[in-house]
This record gives C-alpha cells, sequence and structure tokens, in this order.
C-alpha cells in the first residue's frame, strides 16, 4: 500500500489535472459554440492527455536529486526509483499508441494536430529528461504554464475543428499569467528544499524578490485582462465567473507581500488559496463553456 502511495505522488497528480483542464477548455469551447463533438476522438485526447503527464510525473521522480544515502533506505529509494521508471516507460508507451489512434481518425487538421502533440510532447520530456531537465534549470515552470494554458486547450479545440479559435489565444493570455502564478508559489513552499538538492526553480533563478513582484504581477494583470474581454471583442458575461476566485487570489497576493516584509510564513495557507484560486479559474471557466 505505502509503495502505492509513493507512485501516486509520485505521478505528479496536479500536473495531470491541470493538463487534462487544459485540454478540456478547448474541447468544452467547440461544445459551447454549439458544435458536434466526437466523442471517440474526444476520448482518445483525454487518454492521452493523462497518460502523458503521468509519464512525465514520474519521470521528474526518476531522475530527480536525492540526498546521499546509504544502508536499507538507500535500497529502497532504488527500488522505488526502478518501480517509477517501469511504470513510466509502460505509460509512455500507452500514450504513444492514443497518439497514434488520434492521427488515425479522419481529422480536419492532421498536421496542426501532429504540430502541436508533438510539440506538447517534446516539452515535456525536455521538462523532466536529462540532459534538458529544464524542471531543474528554471525554465520548467514556463514550459509547464505554456503547455498546460496555451498549447493542450488549442490541441483539444483543433481535434474537433479545423481552425484555430482567437477565443484560446486572448484566453491563453490570462490563464498563462495565473498558472504561472501558481507554479511561483509552489517554489516558495519548497524553496528551502530545492537549495538542499540543488535544484534550480524558477524562483531561485530570479531571487525571492523577483519572484515576488513576479508572482503579484501574474496575478494582477491576469484580473486587468480578463476586465478588458470587451476590448479583445469578447463579452464579459462569459467570463464574469472567474471574478468570483479573485478573493483567493487577492489574499495570495497579501501573504506573499506581508511574507515579503518579514512576517511569518504560512505555507499550508498559502499552498491552500494556490489551490483553490487555480482549481477555481478551471472549473469555473469549464463548467461555463461545458454548461453555459
Amino acid at each position: 500500500m505505502k509503495e502505492i502511495q509513493r507512485v501516486l505522488a509520485a505521478a505528479r497528480p496536479t500536473w495531470a489535472v491541470l493538463a487534462l483542464a487544459g485540454y478540456l477548455l478547448g474541447a468544452g469551447l467547440v461544445r459551447h459554440l454549439g458544435q458536434p463533438l466526437s466523442l471517440s476522438t474526444f476520448s482518445l485526447g483525454c487518454a492521452w492527455t493523462l497518460l502523458l503527464f503521468l509519464t512525465l510525473g514520474l519521470l521528474e521522480e526518476v531522475f530527480r536529486p536525492t540526498a546521499g544515502q546509504g544502508g536499507s533506505e538507500g535500497a529502497a529509494t532504488r527500488r522505488q526509483r526502478s518501480l517509477n521508471l517501469s511504470l513510466s516507460a509502460l505509460l509512455l508507451i500507452a500514450a504513444g499508441w492514443m497518439a497514434f489512434l488520434i492521427l488515425a481518425q479522419p481529422l480536419p487538421q492532421r498536421p496542426l494536430l501532429f504540430l502541436f502533440s508533438g510539440a506538447i510532447t517534446l516539452l515535456g520530456l525536455a521538462c523532466v529528461l536529462p540532459p534538458f531537465q529544464l524542471s531543474r534549470r528554471g525554465w520548467g515552470e514556463f514550459v509547464l504554464t505554456l503547455i498546460i494554458a496555451d498549447l493542450l486547450p488549442t490541441f483539444g479545440y483543433l481535434l474537433q475543428e479545423s481552425e484555430p479559435h482567437r477565443f484560446l489565444t486572448y484566453l491563453g493570455l490570462p490563464l498563462t499569467l495565473l498558472t504561472l502564478g501558481f507554479f511561483l508559489v509552489q517554489n516558495f513552499i519548497t524553496f528551502a528544499r530545492d537549495e538542499k538538492y540543488g535544484n534550480l526553480s524558477l524562483l531561485r533563478r530570479m531571487g525571492w524578490p523577483g519572484g515576488l513582484t513576479l508572482h503579484q504581477g501574474c496575478l494582477i494583470a491576469a484580473y486587468v485582462l480578463l476586465f478588458a474581454a470587451p476590448l479583445f471583442g469578447f463579452s464579459l458575461r462569459l467570463l464574469a465567473p472567474l471574478f468570483l476566485a479573485a478573493p483567493f487570489g487577492a489574499l495570495q497576493v497579501y501573504l506573499l507581500h506581508r511574507l515579503g516584509q518579514g512576517a511569518p510564513a504560512r505555507w499550508p495557507v498559502l499552498r491552500a488559496l494556490s489551490y483553490a484560486h487555480l482549481g477555481m479559474i478551471y472549473y469555473l471557466l469549464l463548467l461555463r463553456l461545458w454548461l453555459g
């Protein structure tokens, strides 16, 4: 049972859930526009997204630096690493099979889909695999954000339609900022551990003051962009429910501002706020697109 729990934790389920949410945004826009949705293609896309991101999570854990350990604990770590590697290989094979089945469908935009699926896969693998390991070089947060908030929604839309929709281009701007802000909060929480193991996160690359400024700027700019939707040609009514999540974002900004002034860290509260904030953003947006 403990091994199963370790595998589930190692698979970075947060990555998989956010990736699936990004994919569902694209498919949800098709439904919102009243276009027919191919259930088989949609299901294959869901399966591919989940399998790929569970693979990336396991590979991230496999190649994660650890402190030198000896004895039975070291042996247990090696066994867990071997199990994670085996499972990630199986999941990657399954993801490849799903990709083959997707591209074998009579799709409206096969070249673009090949481009997007290839970019998502290669960027994801570059995040976690040596020699690149962008997640250990301070670029992983940017790449994951790009995949989740920009590439996957367009991929989900192109599985059903022949041309990208400009709403996804606009929506990608605030979603990118909000998702990046979420990953920055996780960087603050794991800052001490990242220093211990030499993991160069985005926060460590930028420095504490720079990361703090970037986080605050991301959240504020994201809500300004959402409020400015009419300037981009979109109705504010479509995005109005997202402002229900604003209090969680405002609390994050306040607590991190206080932290920068020397107040005691409240990591559990910040973690809960970051998950609640981004979770509400994606949930409310999915609800609006799928049921609105």
